[in-house]
């Protein structure tokens, strides 16, 4: 109570009054801000000390109600994930021209000891670096792309010490959302061969006889899913990820619009699970905020920006390179941008490279992706410096950024049909490149605005011009058959041979499988 005598006496009353309306340890958390005028103040309470003199506040243990929440909710075992250390040699970095990712022979089983290929693309005239990251695969759960890089660690932890839930939110044909599905499935394969279900796993007594006891026991891992009610045409026609994920396994909780809203603010940053949402599996249940933006994206975060390093080390003759990197949650690129200075304080030949990490905002605008990307720095352990997240590249080069006064202005709505997208992702494919048209179309057809007009050798950006440009393919491919018929359903194409979720077609044998095929083929 002593502390108390020296607040001003406004202070007092507010904490006061604080203290009667919720009488909980969060109270004194939320007052902080209003003792930084006290030398020391230190509020004595059994979950919380607080020193505004240094600032631990905001470090300090959590309040009472986030201590109880984290009772419920399991933390990640990712000191459990077995990664193996990286070694690379000189021909996974090799430049290769003309790759297909209908050639199954590049379809990779990545690993951090393997690098994804790279690819030399001419675009307008102008040579592109496409880091292939859409021909990698995880193992056992055959995750690729993007998700395969935020999802590595969460793949490598064993079945047995995996976490009995896994719960996650998004929209209905989420990557994020099918990534975590297969590898929850995979982790069940697992289980069923260890229990003894693909085969006879125990031990025989010196008698011969078999003794079922020492088989162990393991309950099945699940995946629950929170998203808003599904539109009914999609109920009807399960078709894309949806379609896959629950094939896989997961099961889907619908939300009325007003109560994920409640839940799932767009602008949250919170990468806790919500207050009021209880876990599926009390005390085995593990939260992944939306898109896999927490801190299980640096293993793989880590291992991208190792072999960039290496490849830009060994062929970037000193040039500067820009690492353009399509953004949703913008996990990746932070992740990215975060290892590679890491690397770079700690290796002096790694030092010397001119490495800059570009964000290419596809949902919500720059504010949104700078929110996203500070949230996430301060929960991994950043400062909230501005120098710890990536630069984020404009909608167009005469565009300020918060302002918005016409349409070559703004950045695309999130999965809403364009023209200037569908352009796009037909010149791309023209020139030998398949995006998808979430993030990779939407992203091109931001850096297409930026780029050279006639016989101007300039850029419409300095994060772009006099710089080479290395794109970071994030995959997304499965999903781009659900997407066309969007675009079909607009009337932006037109006899198009779009495959209807109601008439699927067999497989061809040229083609990839997709994790569906590969995890019903593990499980035959």
């Amino acid at each position: 109570m002593p502390y108390l005598l020296n607040l001003h006496p406004i202070s007092f009353a507010f904490l006061l009054l604080m203290l009667l309306k919720n009488w909980r340890a969060s109270a004194f958390r939320s007052l902080v801000p209003y003792f930084s005028h006290v030398n020391s103040v230190k509020l004595l309470t059994p979950a919380l000390s607080l020193d505004a003199e240094n600032g631990s506040g905001f470090n300090c243990e959590r309040s009472l109600k986030s201590e109880e929440k984290s009772f419920q909710w399991k933390k990640l075992p990712l000191d459990k994930a077995v990664i193996p250390p990286a070694e690379y040699s000189e021909d996974h970095f090799e430049i290769h021209d003309n790759l297909s990712e209908s050639s199954l022979n590049l379809r990779l089983t990545y690993s951090p000891s393997t690098s994804s290929p790279v690819e030399s693309i001419s675009i307008r005239g102008r040579n592109v670096y496409f880091k292939r990251d859409d021909l990698i695969q995880l193992t056992g759960s055959g995750v690729s792309g993007n998700k395969a890089r935020k999802m590595l660690a969460l793949n490598q932890i064993p079945a047995t010490d995996f976490p009995e839930c896994i719960a996650s939110y998004g929209g209905p044909q989420s990557n994020a959302m099918l990534a975590i599905a297969a590898i929850v499935h995979s982790k069940n394969l697992e289980l069923d061969l260890l229990m003894g279900k693909n085969g006879t796993n125990g031990t025989h007594g010196t008698n011969g006889t078999f003794d079922i006891d020492s088989v162990p026991s393991y309950s099945p891992r699940r995946f629950v899913y929170y998203t808003k009610k599904l539109p009914r045409f999609l109920k009807q026609n399960p078709s894309g990820n949806f379609f896959r994920a629950k094939m896989l396994g997961m099961e889907m909780v619908e939300f009325t619009n007003d109560k994920y809203n409640d839940f799932f603010r767009r602008d949250c940053v919170e990468h806790d699970a919500p207050d009021g949402l209880e876990p599926p599996v009390p005390y085995d249940a593990v939260w992944i905020p939306q898109g896999g933006a927490c801190s299980a994206a640096i293993p793989g975060g880590a291992a991208l920006a190792n072999e960039i390093i290496q490849f830009w080390s060994e062929k970037g003759e000193g040039r500067p390179v820009s690492l353009l990197i399509p953004g949703g949650t913008c996990a990746s690129a932070l992740v990215l941008h975060r290892e590679i200075r890491r690397i770079q304080k700690v290796s002096e030949d790694a030092n010397k490279l001119d490495i800059k990490v570009v964000v290419i905002p596809c949902v919500g605008d720059e504010g949104y992706a700078m929110r996203q990307m500070m949230g996430l720095n301060m929960a991994i352990g950043g400062y909230g410096k501005s120098c710890e997240i990536p630069s984020i590249l404009k909608p167009a080069p005469d565009a300020e950024f918060y302002l918005e006064d016409g349409e070559k202005h703004q950045y695309f709505r999130f999965g809403e049909p364009s023209s200037e997208i569908l352009r796009t992702y037909e010149e791309l494919k023209e020139n030998g490149m398949n995006v998808d048209l979430l993030y990779g179309a939407p992203s091109w057809s931001i850096l297409l605005r930026h780029w050279p007009r006639g016989e101007s050798c300039t850029f419409g950006s300095s994060l772009l011009d006099n710089r080479e440009l290395m794109y970071i393919h994030s995959g997304g491919l499965e999903g781009v058959n659900s997407q066309l018929m969007r675009y079909r359903h607009k009337g932006l194409i037109e006899g198009r041979e779009v495959q209807h979720p109601q008439r699927r077609r067999k497989p061809s044998k040229e083609s990839p499988s997709t994790w569906l095929d590969s995890a019903k083929s593990r499980g035959n």
